[in-house]
């Protein structure tokens, strides 16, 4: 657990079995593995991103999290960064730098919470280094209240062979902001981006990502989608960069949202930019409402219009879902979509039949 930015050892459990290394980013580790410098300019430079510029002046307790071959597949990584507020009002700055070893596999999950009604200011910055032939799974949940905001930055480094798949959940907070950049630096690495907001009340979330292909023969894949009911609002601005030595490229993205109120509003902004003339590449985005049709059929089935609706837009939600490992996980994240939706757990049930 990280507590009001730092990491506490005493509310962590850690497997005894050294698959797992989690230590203080200090200046003796630094001296003990000098290349983990150039990883952190390298993944986030603080010259052009303000947010990482501001997580590095104020951080406390940055943590380096290893992670090795021979993970049991049943076993998730997760790290709950939590904000008290409750006595008085926090900011906290967070960092991690998480390294997966060449050929591992493993599934992190980094929920970001609030405690109290204090106001809260998260700024974090998480840091990853795919090596060559991993496959990591990385979530990122940000579930907090409406005296929280978060600004938070994830960059990537994915190495040969490598797939690094992200899911990006924001369910809950008065201002949100993720930005994720992803750089495929080596042959035929490849990542998959996944995020939902699913926003009500003044909430809102802003969503910035980037797919950088510096290498040939690489593959990304992005599909974002919005759920935004009452005074909300969501933000979507995605962009595929094809370097020109990048040949061989294929890269596709999409962004699709759902108006539930007459008041949310949605910004979407998709972007290619290619430089390379050997690529496969597509992007596109999409804003509606509900499909009344839709809802008057199943009215038409003995379904009350509340929880009619409610199935539609939790159809529209959980092929996202779908995309994070580990099912009791999956069941909590469709409770809490569900109580946002105003679903009942017999609906839940019955659209995971």
């Amino acid at each position: 657990m990280v507590l009001n930015g730092r990491f506490s050892a005493a509310a962590s459990v850690l497997p005894a079995d050294g698959s797992i290394d989690v230590q203080l980013l200090n200046d003796a580790y630094i001296n003990a593995n000098p290349g983990t410098v150039e990883w952190l300019h390298a993944l986030a430079p603080v010259s052009t991103h303000p947010f990482v510029a501001a997580n590095s002046a104020m951080m406390e307790g940055a943590l380096v999290i290893r992670i090795g071959k021979g993970i049991p597949d049943s076993r998730l990584l997760h790290i709950a960064v939590v904000n008290d507020s409750r006595n008085a009002d926090v900011v906290s700055t967070p960092r991690l730098l998480v390294v997966i070893e060449p050929h591992a596999e493993c599934a992190i999950v980094e929920e970001h919470l609030t405690l109290g009604d204090g106001a809260s200011l998260t700024s974090s910055v998480t840091q990853i280094v795919a090596g060559e032939n991993s496959k990591p799974t990385c979530v990122k949940i940000v579930d907090q209240n409406m005296s929280a905001t978060h600004l938070g930055h994830t960059s990537a480094i994915v190495h040969a062979n490598a797939s690094l798949k992200c899911v990006t959940l924001c369910l809950g907070g008065r201002l949100t902001r993720n930005e994720l950049e992803i750089k495929l630096v080596e042959k035929s690495a490849a990542a998959y981006l996944y995020g939902l907001s699913v926003l009500s009340d003044g909430e809102f979330a802003d969503n910035h990502t980037l797919v950088d292909h510096v290498a040939p023969h690489c593959h990304s894949e992005e599909e974002y989608k919005g759920l935004y009911d009452g005074r909300s609002t969501g933000v979507f601005n995605g962009k595929i960069m094809v370097r020109p030595d990048a040949q061989k490229t294929t890269a596709y993205q999409s962004n699709r949202s759902v108006l539930l109120s007459d008041t949310a509003q949605v910004n979407t902004k998709p972007q290619l930019e290619i430089f390379a003339d050997d690529v496969k590449c597509s992007h596109g985005a999409t804003c509606g409402q509900i499909d009344e049709e839709a809802v008057f059929y199943l009215q038409s089935r003995g379904i009350s219009r509340a929880d009619a609706r409610a199935l539609i837009v939790y159809a529209f939600a959980a092929d996202i879902v779908e995309h994070v490992p580990h099912a009791p996980l999956r069941a909590l994240i469709d409770r809490r979509i569900a109580d946002k939706l105003g679903a009942h757990p017999f609906d839940l049930e019955l659209m995971s039949a």
